[in-house]
């Protein structure tokens, strides 16, 4: 079964740095977002911890393709601050 996207495409999403010269925008938010991967109508979000998604926004119910969750956030909590009289 043939690729529909073609091998130079890949390639070329593989070489992309996260930044705005690439197509990357929101890069002080989160997520930051890369929409329509190489004219795709994919979009692929990135949030702050590593979590991703991809969603189609080329169909009209724009379904979510794949996701994953990113690190969980940190289960230790500061020691509360000693009370002195």
């Amino acid at each position: 079964m043939e690729s529909a996207t073609p091998d130079k495409d890949i390639e070329a999403f593989r070489n992309m740095q996260l930044r705005a010269e690439d197509g990357w925008q929101n890069l002080e938010g989160d997520p930051c977002h890369l929409q329509s991967i190489e004219h795709s109508g994919l979009c692929l979000y990135l949030h702050s911890d590593g979590a991703f998604v991809i969603q189609d926004l080329s169909s009209p119910s724009h379904p979510i393709l794949m996701s994953k969750l990113g690190a969980k956030p940190s289960m230790k909590q500061a020691a509360p601050d000693a009370v002195t009289s």
